[in-house]
């Protein structure tokens, strides 16, 4: 098992995906995934994550000092930028 903590980067090894550890799922069977966010694109639209297996994943950033998911939304999204729900009707103004 790994030590993966939530909001840093990681790398899935197999596709060469670059992003953040934002989530983290752990299956009955044993399988850990983590749901891996990626930066915003040339736009400044958020790209979706993509959840990929615990043993793909290698970190390629441990230093999380001043740096986390939560803190820089600005690498998940812009300010200004509208945000829609994919299942739902719901949307956003990120401030």
């Amino acid at each position: 098992m790994k030590n993966i903590k939530l909001g840093i980067r990681v790398k899935d090894e197999v596709t060469g995906f670059i992003g953040i550890a934002n989530s983290k799922c752990e299956y009955l069977n044993g399988c850990v995934q983590y749901e891996v966010i990626p930066p915003i694109d040339e736009k400044g639209d958020p790209s979706k994550g993509k959840w990929i297996d615990e043993q793909q994943l290698t970190i390629v950033s441990g230093d999380i000092s001043g740096w986390s998911a939560w803190t820089d939304v600005e690498y998940l999204y812009i300010q200004g930028t509208n945000v829609t729900g994919d299942i739902s009707d719901w949307s956003a103004l990120i401030k």
